[in-house]
């Protein structure tokens, strides 16, 4: 009798043993997303992607789809021109939505160089603070850049386009410094203020060279 109790009981300390506790449940880590150079979590969505108003964003997004598809032309040359971009209904609300939205970038900076061509105030307005946003990609401050190039002209003597592309001539990053100058060129009521921007030394040496460049003309 003895000798069964002590058999039993080893073959329920044997079972104890060799049961092992559940891990405990983990939540999924949620995603990140990287705004102005921060990671930021962000919880998940029981709806999936929509937006968090309810479906704002997919609203604006499926509203201007086909305006993106246009903008996603294989050449440059097949881009809406701006008599074709003021046939679609407002559409400078559709640009500037694109601008921050669109997908992939270059979709972003195509908007961005054709909203320059409908000389429009709220689009030049979304331009300039396009191009002179460093948290913005350089792609798009770019096609900014080529939107308020498109209003210039010889004989233009100011105004927010004007005064936004000598901002950006003293850029921190050059490229964007050296297409501003490029596109000011065009306008010589532009250049003594560039002159005094690389005389006091705010210039990135490639844009200080196009400045003195000009002398040259």
């Amino acid at each position: 009798m003895n000798a069964h109790r002590l058999l039993v009981a080893s073959l329920v300390l044997a079972g104890c043993a060799n049961q092992r506790t559940p891990p405990a449940a983990t939540s999924p880590t949620p995603p990140a997303v990287v705004a102005h150079g921060t990671i930021t979590p962000v919880a998940p969505s029981p709806e999936g992607d929509a937006a968090p108003d309810g479906s704002a964003a997919s609203d604006d997004a499926a509203r201007w789809a086909p305006l993106a598809l246009r903008l996603r032309a294989r050449d440059a040359e097949d881009l809406p021109d701006a008599d074709a971009l003021r046939a679609v209904d407002d559409v400078v609300t559709g640009l500037a939505w694109l601008t921050v939205h669109g997908e992939p970038v270059y979709v972003r900076t195509r908007a961005a160089e054709r909203l320059g061509l409908l000389v429009d105030e709220a689009g030049t307005l979304q331009l300039v603070a396009l191009a002179g946003d460093a948290a913005t990609p350089v792609e798009v401050r770019l096609g900014a850049v080529a939107g308020l190039a498109h209003q210039l002209g010889p004989d233009i003597t100011g105004g927010p386009a004007v005064d936004a592309l000598v901002a950006a001539a003293a850029d921190a990053d050059p490229r964007v410094a050296t297409e501003a100058i490029a596109a000011l060129r065009v306008a010589p009521s532009t250049w003594p203020a560039l002159r005094a921007l690389a005389e006091a030394g705010r210039l990135a040496p490639e844009a200080a060279a196009q400045v003195r460049a000009l002398d040259a003309r």
